[in-house]
């Protein structure tokens, strides 16, 4: 029994290191054999356990992890708003930073004129990661 112990603390001290839920899903097929182990479950039964416990859990649990732990990356070219339409959140000056919300996302926006909060407006450019937008009623 004391063997399984060992075994989930060495794995979950790996993980900490790694990070990559590799080892924490084979912890888990530790816990089973160590649950088997207090039963006294043969040893046999107690290696068959971690291996099929650890195997379902490397490939059902760790892919599940890393979508809801580890944030996806969002990559996005110059094209992805580049025409879109945004709504001002906080009023632009002319020249001056304002937030608009577009695609859910609330990003800086500069641009030549006032626009005023809930106003329309349309991407002309990316700068810095700053959107350069124009009102929509200044385009059609």
């Amino acid at each position: 029994m004391n063997f399984w112990i060992i075994i989930f603390l060495t794995l979950i001290i790996i993980e900490a290191i790694i990070g990559d839920f590799t080892a924490l899903s084979i912890s888990i097929g530790a816990i089973s054999s160590l649950i088997l182990a207090y039963f006294n479950f043969n040893i046999f039964y107690q290696v068959i356990s971690f291996g099929l416990v650890s195997f379902l859990s490397i490939f059902l649990m760790k892919p599940f992890l890393k979508k809801k732990i580890i944030p996806e990356e969002k990559h996005f070219t110059h094209q992805s708003f580049t025409g879109k339409k945004a709504i001002v959140i906080e009023e632009i000056k002319e020249k001056d930073k304002g937030k608009v919300k577009i695609n859910g996302e609330i990003w800086y926006a500069k641009s030549y004129s006032n626009i005023k909060e809930n106003e329309q407006v349309i991407v002309q450019d990316i700068q810095d990661n700053i959107l350069i937008v124009v009102p929509e009623k200044d385009i059609f």
